[in-house]
């Protein structure tokens, strides 16, 4: 399966992929391409609360602490479109991947997430 090369100026493929925003979807970008320009994009499409999540302070992986702070604040319904917003996946540790697949599975009324990765072949499979 082929997946479509989306920026920021493809406005009209942008627009029906936010207008449907499935509660999951990851984005692979080549390294130097501007991946998160097009996230963003999309998060802010309708008014939404946005979550990010990155890397620590002077940490390079998305720990499972991380994961597990970011579940207890999506357990509530949003009273607005929540999207969460994890640039470079390829940096969550494996445990943290692992906690993040319930909430895939089972996003909750409202949750969109939206991943990016310059290296989809560090992901986990059951996350592709």
């Amino acid at each position: 399966m082929t997946f479509p090369v989306v920026a920021e100026r493809d406005e009209v493929e942008l627009k029906v992929i936010a207008e449907n925003l499935p509660h999951a979807l990851l984005i692979e970008a080549e390294e130097g391409l501007e991946s998160g320009k097009a996230v963003e994009w999309l998060a802010n499409y309708q008014v939404s609360e946005i979550i990010h999540i990155r890397p620590l302070d002077k940490k390079t992986t998305i720990s499972v602490e991380q994961i597990r702070e970011l579940q207890g604040e999506i357990r509530t319904q949003p009273s607005l479109r929540r999207v969460i917003i994890i640039n470079d996946a390829h940096n969550m540790t494996e445990s943290a991947e692992n906690a993040l697949l319930k909430s895939l599975e089972e996003p909750g009324q409202g949750n969109h997430f939206l991943l990016t990765t310059t290296e989809r072949s560090q992901l986990l499979p059951t996350i592709v």
